[in-house]
């Protein structure tokens, strides 16, 4: 089914306020800085210098905002806020079947990325998708229509069927809430991230890999896409057939549409 109805898992939602995005990336053991809009913030809030990333190493990763998406028809549900523009012409280096880690963070007194802080949610899916580029590259690449195919998704443990605990998503993985001392939360040193390997047959080329994280625990659900650019290298010669692929936006429908 190429739409999906979010209305069933919104049947708890009430009102959430938090933001975040992807941190790093680990792939094929080689790890990539994030991209985000904000990073200038970071050099007036005292985070200090050991926490601000090198603003000239270059990204992989779309540049993005940290606020959720909340229109699923918007441009924005494809690769974040105004992610489509042109990208510089790097890529991460992957074989087919490799493994890649996303790891998550969430801001903290206007600090973002704050190395040390790790994401804040636990209820909602994570998925991850493809797209292939034109070409030997994804720069300048604006991807739009029906070229996107899901790779890997995490929603509910096994024998879980309360999805108002936040034990019940596998997202709870990656979140911070580790413990309270009766002063404040404390959070893992780095979130561990979410890991999964690409197809082991997937065709060599240019791709964007595109994450997502639905946090069902708002209403309107809260969406935070987070794309990035692969060099997908091996033998392999599998692309998907056209009728499963899906568009951002597109995928989903709001209640009632």
């Amino acid at each position: 089914m190429k739409f999906q109805d979010i209305t069933s898992v919104l049947a708890f939602a009430g009102s959430a306020l938090a933001h975040g995005g992807i941190l790093s990336y680990t792939i094929d053991g080689k790890d990539y800085i994030s991209n985000p809009y904000h990073l200038s913030d970071m050099t007036t809030n005292g985070a200090g210098d050991a926490d601000i990333p090198d603003l000239t190493t270059p990204s992989i990763q779309r540049p993005y905002y940290w606020y959720p998406v909340e229109d699923v028809e918007s441009s924005n549900m494809t690769c974040n806020y105004n992610a489509i523009s042109n990208a510089p012409d790097f890529h991460a280096t992957v074989p087919a079947g490799g493994n890649i880690t996303a790891h998550w963070t969430s801001p903290e007194g206007g600090i973002f990325p704050y190395v040390g802080l790790s994401w804040r949610h636990s209820h909602g899916p994570m998925l991850a998708y493809l797209a292939r580029c034109p070409g030997d590259s994804c720069a300048n690449y604006k991807p739009e229509g029906a070229i996107w195919f899901k790779i890997a998704e995490a929603g509910m443990r096994p024998g879980e069927k309360d999805m108002t605990l936040n034990s019940a998503w596998w997202q709870s993985e990656i979140n911070g809430y580790a413990g309270y001392d009766g002063e404040g939360y404390h959070y893992p040193a780095y979130p561990e991230g979410w890991s999964f390997n690409l197809p082991k047959r997937l065709k060599k080329g240019a791709y964007l890999i595109r994450h997502e994280i639905i946090m069902t625990a708002a209403n309107p659900a809260q969406f935070y896409p987070n794309c990035a650019q692969l060099m997908v290298t091996g033998e392999g010669d599998k692309l998907p057939a056209a009728e499963v692929l899906v568009a951002f936006p597109g995928a989903y429908k709001a209640s009632g549409k």
